[in-house]
């Protein structure tokens, strides 16, 4: 990664170069690994999300650069490097290194991974090597959606989200329910505090993935703890 953006003491690590990285590594991807399989989650939201992590938290925003400054120094402290290479357990936050001061939610998420699948309609290719390398065939989303969903329409608005929430349905058991009705209580105070619908939101299939779930949080609160200050909780 490192090899892969801008390198000196003034040169940033742009959000755009970050998805440059991220597209080459889709292509050593297909070239490489005969069953790379790029899913509708895995891939178009969970393995995009892996790229815009680092640049969205590592970045360092100081009184001097508040959007966010990043740079090989700062990725080379994270990663525990010294001149690119790797020593045992001396990952750290660098020095006079500030976080964000705003958050980061899966409205942000949603608008970044669009903005990548527009500089790289890749991303937007759901699908996987069959058996070989170079051999990447993207599912047909107009078939498989009885023409419902297509590439162009799968960028529009929050479809991109709730189409891999779609897939997660079917995969989460019913237990998990617990898990994302804890996650959808944040959410609602973010929409109506914004006065604008979160994305997961909007999806039929959030309602599905949280339908009967209790807030874990709120569970966990009514429990006493021998030791434990409950205002900690």
């Amino acid at each position: 990664m490192l090899d892969a953006l801008p390198e000196g003491e003034d040169s940033v690590a742009s959000f755009d170069s970050m998805g440059e990285f991220a597209a080459a590594r889709f292509q050593q991807s297909i070239s490489s690994n005969p069953h790379f399989f790029y899913g509708p989650f895995t891939g178009l939201v969970g393995r995009n999300a892996g790229y815009a992590f680092i640049s969205r938290f590592f970045a360092n925003h100081s009184s001097v650069t508040p959007l966010g400054q990043l740079n090989h120094n700062i990725l080379q402290s994270f990663y525990g490097l010294t001149n690119k290479t790797y020593t045992y357990g001396h990952e750290r936050i660098p020095e006079n290194w500030y976080k964000r001061s705003t958050s980061y939610d899966l409205v942000d998420l949603n608008v970044d991974i669009l903005a990548w699948t527009a500089q790289h309609p890749e991303f937007a290719s759901v699908g996987g090597n069959t058996g070989s390398v170079n051999s990447f065939s993207p599912l047909d989303l107009e078939n498989l959606t009885g023409g419902i969903l297509n590439s162009e329409k799968l960028l529009e608005g929050s479809n991109l989200i709730c189409f891999a929430l779609e897939f997660v349905k079917l995969a989460a058991p019913s237990f998990t329910n617990n898990l994302f009705g804890t996650l959808s209580a944040p959410s609602n105070i973010l929409s109506t505090s914004l006065s604008i619908p979160l994305l997961s939101l909007e999806c039929p299939q959030w309602d599905a993935l949280t339908g009967g779930g209790k807030d874990v949080l709120t569970e966990l609160s009514q429990y006493s703890i021998p030791g434990v200050d409950q205002g900690l909780l």
